[in-house]
């Protein structure tokens, strides 16, 4: 069975993910389908974090867009601005910033 030689240290996650397919692979043969299936799954336990961040990042930056894109519009609209030249303006600014 092959060493393997770890780059950087591995986080705590990393290393559950890490104990546990070792302890099916001693048991059973790599090429088994309860450990490839085991790896797949512990593949998406180790990606959840990145997952729920990344839907984080998106709400907060939506959210944003919305607050923003809105108080753009009152502002060119309350200087008089016709309706679609606020909504314009609103855009403009926001694909800028």
């Amino acid at each position: 069975m092959p060493r393997h030689e770890w780059s950087h240290p591995l986080d705590r996650n990393a290393a559950l993910t890490a104990l546990t397919l070792a302890e099916v692979v001693i048991t059973h043969d790599e090429t088994d389908s309860c450990v490839l299936e085991r790896q797949r799954k512990l593949a998406m336990v180790d990606r959840l974090p990145q997952i729920k961040t990344a839907l984080a990042v998106v709400t907060v930056a939506s959210v944003n867009a919305i607050i923003s894109y809105r108080h753009a519009h009152v502002l060119a609209h309350s200087n008089r601005e016709a309706s679609t030249t606020a909504r314009l303006v609103s855009c403009t600014v926001n694909g800028f910033i």
